[in-house]
């Protein structure tokens, strides 16, 4: 079961791996030019809909939301941004993302264009969702003084 204070922890060793998964194109101003705000949630299942809850303690099986909002504090647009969400550890990518990520990671490192793709008794096969360590998001422009969010979807080990 995952505490309070070790969610929390979580989530600020997430923004601060989120944070240092950007590449700017200056990135001499990064840390002023760029916030993230990261928001951790639960999704349950309510009269059929997911909706999403405030989470203090997760258990196994339990899916958790994590919810990257960046924001351009500039004057100008920020152009080519890599924005990358790691999955925490002791949890499993589900498959499910906003907006769908444009590549992926399998060891939180090397990233590749989805899907990844592997080569298993001479056939092309894709890399199941789950193995994935990391996600990240190519944004070609975020506009002057606005915001994107992306999230991902993992269940708890």
């Amino acid at each position: 079961m995952i505490q309070k204070s070790h969610n929390l922890k979580i989530a600020k060793t997430l923004a601060l791996s989120t944070v240092l998964g950007i590449s700017l194109a200056n990135i001499a101003h990064a840390a002023e030019a760029l916030t993230v705000n990261l928001q951790a949630k639960q999704v349950v299942t309510e009269n059929g809909k997911p909706v999403l809850k405030a989470v203090s303690r997760a258990k196994s099986g339990d899916v958790i939301q994590y919810q990257a909002t960046y924001r351009n504090n500039l004057q100008k647009p920020m152009t080519d941004l890599a924005l990358t969400l790691p999955v925490p550890a002791n949890m499993v990518y589900v498959g499910s993302s906003s907006p769908a990520p444009t590549q992926a990671s399998l060891d939180g490192k090397k990233f590749e264009n989805l899907p990844i793709l592997r080569k298993v008794n001479g056939k092309m096969v894709e890399v199941p969702a789950s193995q994935y360590r990391a996600l990240r998001w190519i944004v070609k422009t975020l506009p002057a003084q606005q915001s994107t969010t992306v999230s991902l979807n993992a269940k708890v080990q």
